[in-house]
């Protein structure tokens, strides 16, 4: 039987790892501390955090008022989009919410640019297993049962 790590533990023992590591080199304390919580809350974290909001956006499906509240401001640019097109204009504007996040206290920013990495990924999600169906998908999220074609 195969045994099913959580993403949380891989985290955290990445994080141990790594002071682990620091400390067998010779390190001090206090640097094997933020060895290890540079690892443990590092890019792969945010990954990881991302992925689980957008599998807990997915098992909530697409009629759930709060993935229409959530993803409401986008609606009306993707209904006439093809998932090719919604990457595009996603993906732009995570960009520029990533360059536009450079002072330390810009939370509204970082959190802005949260909702488009999660919002990529479902994206990308949605293309690779089911692309033929992103306007039903679109049209379920505006409330309706069937896309406008």
């Amino acid at each position: 039987m195969k045994t099913m790590i959580l993403r949380r533990d891989r985290d955290l023992a990445r994080g141990h790892l790594a002071g682990d590591r620091v400390a067998a080199s010779g390190g001090s304390a206090r640097d094997a501390v933020y060895a290890t919580i540079d690892a443990a809350f590092g890019q792969a974290f945010i990954h990881n955090l991302i992925k689980r909001m957008v599998d807990e956006t997915f098992s909530m499906g697409p009629h759930h008022n709060a993935n229409r509240r959530r993803f409401a401001p986008l609606l009306a640019e993707l209904s006439s989009a093809d998932i090719g097109a919604a990457l595009a204009l996603v993906e732009g504007r995570y960009r520029a919410e990533r360059r536009a996040t450079v002072g330390l206290f810009r939370r509204h920013t970082r959190a802005r640019a949260d909702f488009y990495a999660h919002t990529l990924l479902a994206l990308r999600f949605i293309r690779r297993y089911h692309g033929g169906e992103f306007a039903f998908i679109v049209a379920a999220l505006n409330g309706a049962e069937e896309p406008n074609d």
